[in-house]
């Protein structure tokens, strides 16, 4: 029999035998279930990468609209300068072929500058515009990879028992696991109560 007196005096052994057996558990755990805990980790990493991409296009998204809207615009106004100069160079080949390039012809050349002038201010602009789109894309592209970084590599204690308990199924074999390295603990406790006094004992 285990008297109250016993049962008291040996409560603190008890109580520290508990927390070593729930203690050590934890790294048990984490080896224990390896693979849920990688594949846990592969669908959180999953998920929370989504959640990065969709922030990231939200960066600079204004900005980046009013530059594509713009170089919409640009791109119209190239291609009527475009149909321009093809329309005067079939005038400027016509004049000359029929009786040479005369003032006619040299204000059509004279326009076709003009033209091309327009031409490669508006590719200038649409070159700067395009850089800047890019510079966008590269920014949001550097804060994926920054996140993706944050989720590579081993992972610690803490994540991976944060990343066991996300996992469905997983509460009561880890439970169980527990209460039995906490039994195993107290069991020589609760055994050394129960046998009777030795000699060595008094």
């Amino acid at each position: 029999d285990i008297s109250w007196k016993e049962f008291w005096h040996a409560l603190p052994r008890m109580i520290m035998a508990g927390l070593i057996g729930f203690t050590i558990s934890a790294p048990l755990e984490v080896y224990i279930f390896q693979k849920e805990i990688d594949k846990q980790w592969e669908t959180t990493k999953d998920i929370e990468m989504a959640k990065v991409r969709s922030q990231v296009v939200d960066l600079r998204k204004q900005d980046e609209i009013d530059l594509r809207s713009a170089l919409a615009v640009l791109e119209k106004d190239r291609a009527s300068l475009e149909e321009r100069i093809l329309d005067l160079d079939g005038r400027i080949a016509y004049q000359t072929e029929h009786g040479g390039c005369k003032s006619k012809c040299e204000e059509y050349k004279a326009q076709r500058k003009a033209r091309q002038a327009d031409k490669d201010a508006i590719e200038a602009r649409m070159a700067e515009m395009q850089s800047k789109v890019k510079i966008i894309l590269d920014e949001r592209e550097l804060q994926i990879q920054i996140r993706e970084k944050e989720y590579s590599g081993k992972l610690g204690l803490l994540d991976s028992l944060t990343t066991l308990h996300q996992y469905e199924g997983s509460f009561w074999p880890s439970w169980l696991l527990r209460a039995l390295l906490i039994f195993i603990e107290i069991a020589p406790v609760l055994f050394k109560l129960m046998i009777a006094y030795s000699p060595y004992d008094y």
